[in-house]
């Protein structure tokens, strides 16, 4: 395992010409955006009232024509060529595309890259601003990502609220979804290093072949390896991560020996993900919020279910197969089937071969962090404690 768990995915560089971006865009108050999107007590009702604040700081992201012809228009044509007011006008037009990303905003976090971001920080050393920018940023295409995620997945809750796509429809939520990109992009751009923008458009990229590998699995019941799911992972979910560390180092005030820290980021998202995997099955936590083994309702090869089906025996792998192409055909994984597959995974050894890969993960970031701390010159008690909640 140890060997499989060194390979990376090297996502080639892609030089892209990002001259054509708007520098003077939209842009969507960092401080309004972190107030509905991190560390929320309790659901705010009325999307409206995400919205609000935004709307004010959002007038740059529409670009209206605001002034006519000096000539005149009559009477019959005067609603059609009149000026919009600039705050009704464009508030009015943000709103659809602005409610669906303002509802799983709104939705209780756990905040962990919230706090992930303030633990890198005791070594990185970003000024204020930029930090809010940057967890903005992250925190808004984590969001979108969900909003996507669940349409592609068709999953019926998030967060134990209804999924974005099934309150607004999918069509408004893609929308909402794509706009938000755009804007994320905007907003990194603004950091005023190109590197940040760099750092945000690969790692979106990663983040995209990560979860095209996921759903062509999904769709052609097809099972990956343990060294393909890795890769997997490691765009899709430790993409974001990555993004993280990347685009705080542009804008670090702090020591030169920072050094790359991508590598710790990576092992954060594999285990980050793998321990996900495993609490969807078996934590009752993950029952309440997304429902009972929803990765088994998707149809997603959760590490424990790759595991078993390169262990198991043959008989074992023809029932889960067999279920698999079933839950395809049904839309979702029938309650007396999760049990049993349940059942063989608990048999394989494969939930109990999870908890050991966890430990070992654990201890590799452990290791990792040390080697970090060493090079920077300085103890970092708040990763560790971060690490050491997300314990199984």
């Amino acid at each position: 395992m140890p060997q499989i768990l060194e390979n990376s995915l090297n996502y080639e560089r892609v030089e892209d010409d990002t001259s054509a971006i708007d520098q003077d865009g939209g842009r969507v108050k960092a401080d309004d955006i972190l107030a509905n999107s991190i560390d929320h007590k309790e659901l705010i009702p009325d999307t409206a009232a995400v919205l609000s604040d935004r709307r004010t700081d959002s007038l740059s992201l529409v670009e209206l024509s605001l002034t006519n012809s000096t000539g005149g228009s009559s009477a019959s044509d005067s609603s059609m060529t009149a000026p919009l007011s600039m705050p009704q006008g464009v508030a009015k037009q943000l709103e659809p595309v602005m409610a669906p990303f303002g509802y799983i905003s709104s939705l209780p976090s756990k905040g962990v890259r919230q706090k992930l971001i303030n633990a890198l920080n005791v070594w990185v050393e970003v000024p204020s601003d930029a930090l809010t920018t940057i967890t903005s940023i992250i925190s808004d295409v984590h969001d979108l990502s969900l909003m996507l995620d669940d349409v592609e997945d068709n999953s019926s809750l998030r967060r134990a609220m209804p999924a974005t796509h099934s309150v607004f429809g999918v069509p408004q939520t893609v929308n909402s979804a794509t706009y938000q990109i755009v804007d994320v992009i905007s907003r990194a751009s603004d950091l005023g290093n190109p590197a940040s923008l760099r750092a945000v458009i690969d790692e979106m990229k990663s983040l995209l072949v990560g979860q095209g590998l996921d759903l062509l699995w999904t769709h052609n019941v097809s099972v990956p390896s343990v060294e393909e799911y890795l890769q997997m992972v490691d765009g899709k979910t430790g993409g974001l991560f990555r993004m993280v560390s990347k685009l705080m180092v542009t804008q670090s005030t702090g020591p030169d020996k920072l050094g790359d820290l991508g590598w710790f980021m990576t092992l954060f998202g594999r285990f980050f993900q793998i321990r996900d995997d495993y609490a969807n099955l078996v934590l009752d936590q993950y029952t309440m919020t997304k429902g009972f083994c929803e990765d088994l309702d998707e149809g997603k090869w959760s590490f424990v279910l790759v595991h078993a089906f390169e262990n198991a025996t043959p008989s074992v792998r023809t029932l889960l197969y067999s279920m698999s192409m079933q839950r395809r055909a049904a839309g979702s994984a029938a309650p007396g089937h999760k049990e049993l597959v349940m059942k063989l995974l608990q048999e394989s050894g494969s939930l109990e071969h999870t908890v050991q890969v966890l430990q070992e993960l654990q201890a590799d970031l452990m290791d990792e962090l040390v080697a970090v701390e060493t090079r920077i010159g300085k103890c970092n008690p708040a990763i560790r404690s971060i690490v050491d909640a997300l314990k199984v």
